[in-house]
C-alpha cells in the first residue's frame, strides 16, 4: 500500500514538473506564424527540454509549432510518450522510417500530430507540432 501511495504522489509531483508549451501570455493567436516565442493559448504539450521555438501560430483552425533539439532523435522520441500522457494526451506512435516518427494525439480539445524527425542539417532533431479542434 506504502508503495502504491508513493507511486501516485511521484506522478503527481512530476505531472506538475514538466515543461509545457501551452502559453496564456505571448503574442495573440492570428493565424500568422510568430518566429521565436510561443503564441497565446497554445494547447499544454510537453516542451522537450531546452529545444529552441522556429515558430508557432494559431487561430480557431488550429495550432501548430516547430521546434529544434541538439538532442539525438531516440531521446526525443522516448520523452514524449510518457510525458504527453502525462498531461492527458492519448497516443499512438508511428515509426515512418528510421528518422521519421509520428505521435498521434487527442484529447478532449484536439487532435493531431507531434512530428519528430531528423532536421535538413542532419545536427539536430526538428520537433513538428500540428493540432485542430476536436
Amino acid at each position: 500500500m506504502k508503495h502504491i501511495i508513493l507511486v501516485v504522489l511521484v506522478s503527481l509531483i512530476l505531472a506538475g514538473c514538466l515543461p509545457s508549451i501551452q502559453r496564456e501570455k505571448g503574442p495573440d493567436a492570428t493565424g500568422e506564424f510568430i518566429k521565436g516565442q510561443v503564441v497565446r493559448g497554445f494547447p499544454g504539450l510537453p516542451l522537450y527540454p531546452k529545444s529552441q521555438v522556429i515558430e508557432t501560430y494559431g487561430s480557431i483552425e488550429g495550432y501548430g509549432g516547430s521546434f529544434v533539439s541538439k538532442d539525438k532523435l531516440s531521446k526525443v522520441v522516448n520523452f514524449y510518450g510518457p510525458t504527453l500522457g502525462q498531461l492527458g494526451w492519448e497516443t499512438v506512435l508511428r515509426k515512418k522510417s528510421e528518422s521519421y516518427y509520428v505521435y498521434e494525439i487527442k484529447n478532449d480539445n484536439f487532435i493531431g500530430e507531434v512530428i519528430i524527425n531528423i532536421a535538413s542539417d542532419n545536427k539536430q532533431t526538428a520537433i513538428t507540432v500540428a493540432l485542430e479542434p476536436r
